[in-house]
């Protein structure tokens, strides 16, 4: 995390879940595919398009195709009651910004995968991040993933947090004037 001077968060990251597919282990791509738009469609996004997005990731030859990543998990939730061979959810930590305006400049931004690329998140990435962790998962007869500590090796992943001189309450009164 990182903060102001007085304990404000200025970047936070939070767990959400992305969704993949093993596209050859999905019989009814169809059906899959208008699924997952129904749940994940956004009023941004028309629900034709999504599922047209979605059937040709569920098409490619690829054995691993990433359907929607860092995504609200109540709507991952959703999709995962289904029990669709082949689907399947990570979590993934999210970067968000509290103040998005304070020291936009100065904090950067990250990518998707939470690499630093601008700014502090750049120059401190290796802290903010923490160590990767390697996960070695089982799988049954089928194939299938046999996941049960996914959780723990996530949260045991040490990040630091980074404490700048910037205070939020000042720009606010110099931007004001």
């Amino acid at each position: 995390i990182i903060f102001d001077r007085n304990g404000n968060q200025l970047a936070v990251s939070t767990t959400m879940l992305s969704l993949y597919a093993h596209p050859s282990k999905i019989s009814s791509k169809k059906k899959v595919a208008s699924l997952i738009a129904k749940i994940l469609n956004s009023r941004r996004q028309s629900f034709y398009k999504l599922r047209r997005k979605i059937y040709k990731k569920l098409n490619r030859k690829s054995p691993f195709v990433w359907i929607a990543r860092q995504q609200n998990p109540k709507k991952i939730r959703r999709i995962e009651k289904f029990k669709i061979r082949g689907l399947g959810t990570i979590p993934e930590p999210k970067r968000f910004y509290p103040c998005i305006s304070l020291a936009a400049q100065c904090i950067g931004f990250c990518n998707i995968d939470g690499l630093g690329l601008d700014g502090i998140e750049l120059k401190y990435n290796r802290y903010l991040k923490g160590k990767s962790v390697r996960l070695v998962v089982a799988r049954d007869a089928k194939g299938n993933p046999i996941i049960t500590r996914i959780k723990e090796a996530f949260a045991s992943s040490v990040t630091h947090n980074i404490y700048l001189t910037l205070d939020e309450t000042i720009r606010h009164i110099v931007e004001e004037e």
